[in-house]
């Protein structure tokens, strides 16, 4: 379970910069640099709007499986 890498998959995959995936869930690109490189880790209401913009579950952002789609 890495959910950071997942969390960058998910956004690479659908062509977003971190700039884009914070504006859209709220949050900063910084705080999306630490949570992906594992030093901050995201609440669970960050997590429950990152799995909404990213249009995945949230039960999916904690999946070993590379989800792309």
């Amino acid at each position: 379970m890495d959910v950071p890498a997942t969390i960058r998959r998910l956004r690479l995959a659908r062509g977003l910069t971190q700039r884009d995936l914070g504006e859209r869930v709220g949050v900063g690109p910084q705080y999306l640099y630490q949570v992906e490189s594992g030093f901050r880790r995201p609440s669970l209401a960050a997590l429950e709007r990152l799995a909404v913009v990213l249009s995945v579950s949230l039960p999916e952002l904690f999946t070993d499986t590379q989800v792309t789609a």
